[in-house]
């Protein structure tokens, strides 16, 4: 087995992919976005806070420190999920009874969306990466695998890039509210650039594998050998019994060139006499 079977290119994809991956995956779950205004009211009732982050599945709220005179997050404070939140008051048709008899929370489209889109994005980025590092290491493929490896890098990208939709939902558009770029979402920014890159990488160049460029250096080198002596006049043959390589052009033309001379000579006599 022949590790880096790929050469140092692969390894360079393989990482920045990745990074790509564990940069998405970074987040806890409840940083995507931050939002502010009155619609806090509506995940927070009946207490208000200036800003609350959220995440797809669960959202967190900050608490207020007396001697600092401000509100920040304690991100030891686990993320609370949607479940037992109320829907927004002039949504209540979006409303629906959980299994636990608490009013449960419904996503909108644009919520639902983004979530799925993240989702896939995962899914397609680390089975890419899982497969890049087995090819990196030990297993060559073929061109079309590798190309199709740079596709899927691609899609992961693309479904990253739609899981922006997720800020059209109708909690970010109530009036006075406004939902932020955070840490999720930035770090969805960073593995998209990442992804992007690679996908482009994988899909302008194929490193050969070495296997591969062994085998036609050996051929190229037989050819040349085998044009170099048949310009020189020298066809070389090889006995399979011996194990003996003879020239048979030289020996060839050296029998003919013997015979020629005991002709002459035997010619010459028959004057002579």
């Amino acid at each position: 087995m022949i590790l880096c079977p790929h050469g140092g290119f692969s390894l360079l994809v393989a990482t920045l992919s990745s990074m790509a991956y564990l940069t998405t995956v970074s987040h806890d779950g409840c940083d995507f976005a931050r939002i502010t205004g009155p619609p806090t009211t509506a995940l927070t009732a009946p207490y208000e806070y200036p800003f609350v982050e959220l995440g797809f599945n669960s959202f967190r709220t900050p608490v207020f420190y007396e001697e600092l005179n401000e509100w920040q997050i304690r991100y030891s404070d686990k993320c609370r999920t949607y479940d037992s939140v109320a829907s927004i008051a002039n949504s209540s048709e979006e409303n629906e009874e959980g299994d636990n008899g608490k009013t449960k929370w419904k996503f909108d489209i644009f919520w639902k969306f983004g979530h799925i889109a993240h989702q896939i994005g995962l899914i397609l980025g680390g089975s890419a990466c899982l497969f890049l590092w087995t090819t990196a290491i030990c297993i060559p493929i073929t061109e079309l695998n590798w190309k199709l490896l740079g596709l899927q890098i691609g899609l992961a990208a693309l479904f990253h890039l739609g899981s922006f939709l997720w800020f059209f939902n109708d909690l970010c558009f109530q009036e006075g509210g406004e939902c932020h770029w955070f840490y999720g979402s930035n770090t969805t920014i960073g593995s998209l650039v990442l992804y992007l890159f690679s996908s482009v990488c994988i899909i302008c160049k194929y490193p050969e594998p070495k296997v591969v460029k062994m085998v036609r250096s050996k051929v190229k080198e037989d050819f040349q050998q085998y044009e170099y002596s048949v310009g020189t006049g020298a066809m070389t043959e090889y006995d399979d019994a011996s194990g003996i390589q003879s020239l048979g052009f030289q020996s060839a033309a050296s029998s003919r060139g013997g015979r020629g001379f005991s002709d002459r000579s035997r010619s010459q006599k028959k004057i002579i006499v």
